[in-house]
């Protein structure tokens, strides 16, 4: 699969995404043992959730150290919480 896309990053044709989606498609029907799967019919989801600490890259400045529920008071970063559901 990392070989089609790398060919449709240079090419741009549309046959080479297919050609991924048959292939997708093939292994799915594959590993459910389900021959009549289709990709079209399937819904897909990524649920993330993820804790991010951004440090200062010059002076460690107080400048969130106020913020509520960050847990550093020592102006040594901040911690961003991020969480997003993506789906088709």
């Amino acid at each position: 699969l990392r070989l089609f896309l790398m060919i449709n990053l240079f090419t741009g044709e549309e046959g080479v995404l297919l050609r991924m989606a048959d292939v997708i498609q093939s292994n799915m029907a594959w590993t459910t043992r389900n021959s009549q799967y289709a990709l079209d019919r399937s819904a897909v989801y990524v649920d993330l959730t993820a804790k991010i600490h951004i440090s200062p890259t010059l002076l460690a400045l107080p400048l969130f150290d106020d913020v509520e529920g960050n847990p550093f008071g020592d102006g040594s970063g901040y911690v961003i919480t991020v969480r997003d559901t993506k789906g088709y």
